[in-house]
Parts: structure tokens; C-alpha cells; sequence
């Protein structure tokens, strides 16, 4: 960092701040103000601000992780969830903004009656707004920590102090400035994360190492390149997932498991973002933008730098001959940078060898960051992502570059907070407050709205500093990813059909937001991995809500009436569905999202093709892409969905 850098790098960070804090004067002085910025945000800032909260500082280092273990293809554990994504934004963006509720969360005592309801509700804010909450501020935690000691190269408690001053500038303008202040933020924070991100891909591919996307293919198997996984093959020098995790991703995680900021049916901050538009156009609108941008523009920068960093951080080569032979030889049997680092799980007959290619590495090690650097990639390849930003940026962009990373983490951190508060507030501290009655979503009299905002501030606090103690506890990012996942495995599908289909109650979504634990666990306990867990969990789950459903009785005509009036769905609501309403042709809607997949999944391929030089398969992908979207865009007109 030169004093350029500090000087681009102090610039940015007061002005997000600086807006943020500017927008505590308009977070107005109620909760719908205060969570949902007043109801009135037009669908583009609402978009961008989707894409930024998930754009964290995690992100890029969990991506270069997937690319160094299973290259390109490794990142169908995120892309699958685009089906879901086009589900939420045909299906229920506009149902989100019609039911005027305040959190996802609210929905509950909306769709369900009795004592289930006053039960599920405030558990699931807790659930959602606390644990798992503080679990995503952990883990974005932990990326920036690494961000900090493998940039500064600073001890890891240094790094931990660092990011603790940070959480607390983004708690400050979060706490005062509620969703309002948070959105503007997230726009300029989107902006300069991926002018940065952009950047760092095309500085890393032109450095002499690597030699342009060509020098780049050179250097890295086929596979390594392959957008879809290898069904079979014995080359051990294959970098691709497996063909039953393609199926677990691609064919059943983007409908059967809750993923914050893909939950099927929409929900957790997305919901809020759709929540806080203007009107029901704007919902779908902001949707949409948010899953073509979330897929289509911010990956590729992302798998460039991960591929490189398979090339840059490779250790033999950085190696004396006679060392990098016995690392080679080592690498046939196991995981050698593990046993660098622990000793751990050394097979008997290669404990000498391994001891002794730790005393040659210390050797070369010392004076050497190259190769420093190499064996903590191979160790940890997050830093891959890190050590590429320290060594391949010019000055003046490195403020620009680094900043960005701050950029990310705030704009994750400062949603994560105002929404996990909605919850506990709305949704926990509001109905304790009220008698208990089946109404309390109706109930606003004698509501201290004003207390309210200041109960809600002090729960911002609150969680910052919980979540900040969690990220001290975390050790993978990825491995945090996959624990969600399973232990939301089978709860989708209820997520989705409590919309369209009368018969769900309040016991099938009891019985499949619990069910997951014990499917996983049992998993677990047989000794089944990911996929074959998943699979487990996701049929115990599904088995165990349907059992639940019919074994107990439908919620109370009076409750199903009230939510059908109120919102309006498609699907078999039967005595509920007033005469005079004409039905949503639910076939339309599974069109347009059918067309919208796979013109972005088209846009995503036609890109990447072209960045790889593959210009033939980029034009078929392309005109994929035009055609679908042309069909989209005529059906979409069919539909009452922008109406």
C-alpha cells in the first residue's frame, strides 16, 4: 500500500459511511420505516442491493476454494440455486409485496391459526434472525480476518481486532440509519466491489505467470475448464465434482433446502428487499434483475483469479528438484499439505518421508514468499484469492481493490443486521407485548412504534456483538455453506406450497424446519457424506411433513379465507377461491420461469465461453440466451404478473 492507495482507500470508505449515516436523518420513526424503507424503494435499488448483500467479503475467497478443489464446475453448489431464484421471482415476488407484512417471518400468523402459529413464529425468529444469522455474520467475519492476515500478513489476533473496528463503523450507520441507509450503501458498495473485482482478474491474467487466458488454459487440465462435471473417469488430475453432487445440486438443492438469499419461495433479506418496493411490479422487477446480475455479471472475475491461483501457488515448481520430486511422490498418497501443517493422518510407511520434507521446507521457506505463500494456498486455498490481490495489483489500485473487499463485507454485515432485528423485534419482543390472539398481525393499537425503533437499534448492537464472538469459533467457509444447506434440506417444498396449496398447516412446517436435524443427524451417525447425506435428509424430511400434514387437521376456515382474500394465490385453495377472481394460470408462470433459467444459465455459459476464447460455443450459448429471453419476454405479457 503507497500513499495513493491509503488516500483512494480513505476516500471510499468516508463516503459509504458517510452515506450511510446521512441516511439515519430519512430512517424514519416507525418500524416499517426503520426495516422496510418506508415501502417505497424504486426496483432498481432494491435489486442492486439484493446483489450487493450477497456479494460479501466471504464470497470471492469461497469461490477460489471451489474452483482449487473441483475447478469451474465446483460452483454448481451455488449456481443450482438460480431455479430457485426464478421460482421466487415469477411465483411470489409479487405475492411478498401484496401480503404487506413486515418480515417473512410474519407470514406465519397470516397463513396459520392457534396456538402453533403463536409458537412457530416466535421460534423461527430466533431461528432465523439469531442462530443462523449469527452464523453468516460469522463466517463473512472469518473471510475478512483472512483477507486482513494474508494482505497485511498480520497476526491472526491483529486481523480479528481490525475487523472488530470495522463491524462497529458498519453497526454504527446500521443502527441509525435502518434499510434505507443500508440500500444506499449497498449501491456504492456493489459498484466499487466489482470495479475491483474486474480489475484483479485482468491484472492476474496479465501478469507473466500466467500469459492471458491462453497461457492460462496451457497451464491447467481440460477439466479444470468444464462448466458441467465428469460422469466418470479415472485421471487423478481431473478437477471436476461428481456426477451424483451435480444431481444433488442442480436437480433437488435449489427447491428442497433454505439457502439465505435463495430460499425457495422467497424470504429472509430478499423478501424484504421485495417487501420495501414501490409496488408488485417493482417486486418482480427487482427480483429478476437481482438473479441475471447475481449469476451473470459477478462470478467470472471471481473463477479467473481461482484458476490462476491453481497456477500461480503451485508448489513443486517452486521447489529444489530433489524436494519437489518427494512432494510429488507424497501427493499420490495424501493430502501433503495437510500433513505439512499438523502432522495429521500420516500413513505409517511415509511418516520419515514426511518428516523429512518438512525439514527441507522449512529450509526453503525461509527468505522465500513465494513459496510461503504456496504452501499456505495448499494448505488453505481461500488465500489463493488474497496472495493474487497482493502481488498482481499496481499502485493505486490496490487501494481500490482492498476497499472493495470492505465494500463487500459491509454491505453483508449491515443487512444481516437491520434483518435478523426485524425478526427479533417484529416478530419476538412485538407479539410478547400483545395479548395473545390470533389477530396479532391486525393488532396495531397502543403500538409505542417510537420505543419500537429504539428497542430495534439496541438489537442491532446486540447482534454485531454476538455474531462477532461466533466468527471467533469458525473455520471454513464453504463447510458452513454445506452445514446450512443439509440442515435446511426438505423444508422447501413446504416453503413453496403453503402458498398454493390449502391443506398445509402449521404442523407441516413445524415438522419439516425440525425433521432436517434429525435426518442429518442420522446421516451423519451412519457415517454418510454430502451427497448421499443430503439425499437422506431431504426423503426423511419430506416423509416426516407429509405424515404431519394429514395426520392433523387443516388450519380454521376463518384463517385460509383471511389469507386467501388478502393475497390472492393460484393453485388449490377450492371453497377458499372467491367466483369473481380470475385464476392465475400457474402453467404461464412455469413458462416464464422455465424460459428465465435458461436464459440466464445461457448468459452465464455465453460469457464464460467468451472469456475462454471458445467463440463457437459462446455464439450458441448466445443465441440460446436471445431466443429464450425473446419467448420470455411475449409470455411474460401473457401473464397477470405485471399487471
Amino acid at each position: 500500500m503507497e500513499t495513493l492507495d491509503w488516500i483512494l482507500f480513505g476516500v471510499l470508505a468516508a463516503i459509504m459511511v458517510g452515506a450511510g449515516l446521512w441516511a439515519s436523518k430519512k430512517s424514519g420513526k416507525d418500524l416499517s420505516s426503520y426495516f422496510l424503507g418506508g415501502r417505497n424503494l424504486p426496483w432498481w435499488m432494491a435489486g442492486i442491493s439484493m446483489v450487493a448483500t450477497t456479494f460479501a467479503a466471504d464470497t470471492p475467497l469461497a469461490v477460489t476454494e471451489l474452483v482449487a478443489d473441483n475447478g469451474i464446475s465446483g460452483n454448481w453448489l451455488w449456481w443450482n440455486l438460480l431455479a430457485g431464484g426464478m421460482l421466487t421471482t415469477f411465483f411470489f415476488a409479487n405475492l411478498w409485496r401484496r401480503a404487506g407484512v413486515l418480515t417473512e417471518v410474519e407470514l406465519i400468523q397470516l397463513r396459520y391459526g392457534g396456538w402453533g402459529a403463536r409458537l412457530l413464529r416466535p421460534f423461527k425468529s430466533i431461528y432465523l434472525g439469531l442462530v443462523m444469522n449469527v452464523l453468516i455474520i460469522g463466517w463473512v467475519n472469518l473471510a475478512m480476518i483472512t483477507i486482513l492476515s494474508g494482505f497485511f500478513g498480520m497476526e491472526n489476533s491483529t486481523a480479528i481486532l481490525y475487523t472488530g473496528i470495522t463491524m462497529a463503523l458498519v453497526t454504527l450507520y446500521s443502527t441509525f440509519s435502518g434499510l434505507l441507509g443500508v440500500v444506499i450503501t449497498d449501491n456504492i458498495q456493489f459498484v466499487v466491489a466489482m470495479t475491483g473485482s474486474i480489475a484483479l482478474a485482468y491484472f492476474v491474467l496479465d501478469s507473466p505467470d500466467i500469459g492471458g487466458i491462453s497461457g492460462l488454459k496451457e497451464q491447467l487440465p481440460e477439466s479444470a475448464f468444464n462448466f458441467f462435471p465428469e460422469i466418470s473417469t479415472t485421471d487423478s488430475d481431473v478437477l471436476s465434482i461428481s456426477a451424483a453432487a451435480f444431481f444433488a445440486f442442480f436437480g433437488m438443492m435449489w427447491w428442497a433446502s433454505w439457502y439465505p438469499g435463495a430460499e425457495p419461495g422467497g424470504g429472509g433479506y430478499i423478501a424484504q428487499r421485495m417487501m420495501s418496493t414501490k409496488d408488485e411490479k417493482s417486486a418482480v422487477y427487482s427480483t429478476l434483475f437481482f438473479q441475471v446480475a447475481h449469476y451473470c455479471i459477478r462470478p467470472w472475475p471471481w473463477i479467473i483469479v481461482g484458476l490462476s491461483a491453481i497456477v500461480l501457488f503451485n508448489v513443486p515448481q517452486k521447489l529444489e528438484s530433489n524436494t519437489a520430486a518427494l512432494w510429488s511422490q507424497l501427493e499420490t498418497v495424501g493430502p501433503v499439505a495437510k500433513w505439512v501443517k499438523t502432522g495429521a493422518d500420516v500413513p505409517n510407511e511415509y511418516v520419515a518421508d514426511v518428516e523429512s520434507l518438512k525439514a527441507q521446507l522449512e529450509l526453503q521457506r525461509e527468505g522465500n514468499a513465494e513459496l510461503d505463500q504456496s504452501i499456505r494456498y495448499q494448505q488453505d486455498s481461500r488465500f489463493g484469492y488474497i496472495f493474487a490481490l497482493k502481488n498482481h495489483v499496481p499502485a493505486g489500485w490496490m487501494g481500490v481493490l482492498l476497499i472493495g473487499f470492505f465494500a463487500a463485507y459491509m454491505s453483508t454485515i449491515s443487512t444481516q443486521l437491520n434483518w435478523g432485528a426485524s425478526y427479533l423485534v417484529n416478530d419476538f419482543i412485538v407479539p410478547l407485548t400483545k395479548r395473545e390472539s390470533e389477530d396479532i398481525i391486525d393488532d396495531t393499537t397502543e403500538r409505542d412504534d417510537t420505543k419500537l425503533v429504539r428497542i430495534s437499534k439496541l438489537t442491532v448492537l446486540a447482534l454485531a456483538i454476538i455474531g462477532f464472538i461466533v466468527s471467533l469459533k469458525i473455520e471454513s467457509i464453504s463447510g458452513v455453506w454445506r452445514f446450512i444447506m443439509e440442515c435446511g434440506a426438505g423444508l422447501g417444498l413446504v416453503l413453496i406450497l403453503r402458498w398454493f396449496w390449502w391443506r398445509i398447516n402449521v404442523w407441516s412446517e413445524i415438522t419439516a424446519t425440525v425433521a432436517p436435524f434429525v435426518g442429518y443427524g442420522l446421516a451423519s451417525y451412519f457415517g454418510y457424506e454430502f451427497p448421499e447425506s443430503f439425499f437422506i435428509t431431504v426423503g426423511f424430511t419430506t416423509v416426516a411433513w407429509l405424515v404431519a400434514t394429514l395426520i392433523t387437521p387443516p388450519e380454521s376456515d376463518t384463517t385460509l379465507q383471511k389469507f386467501y382474500d388478502r393475497i390472492r394465490p393460484g393453485g388449490n385453495w377450492g371453497v377458499f377461491r372467491r367466483a369473481e377472481d380470475s385464476a392465475t394460470n400457474l402453467w404461464q408462470l412455469a413458462a416464464c420461469w422455465i424460459l428465465a433459467v435458461i436464459m440466464t444459465y445461457s448468459i452465464l455459459f455465453a460469457m464464460g465461453q467468451l472469456i475462454f476464447l471458445n467463440f463457437g460455443s459462446a455464439a450458441l450459448y448466445g443465441l440460446s440466451a436471445a431466443v429464450s429471453g425473446l419467448g420470455l419476454y411475449f409470455m411474460v405479457q401473457r401473464t397477470r404478473i405485471l399487471k
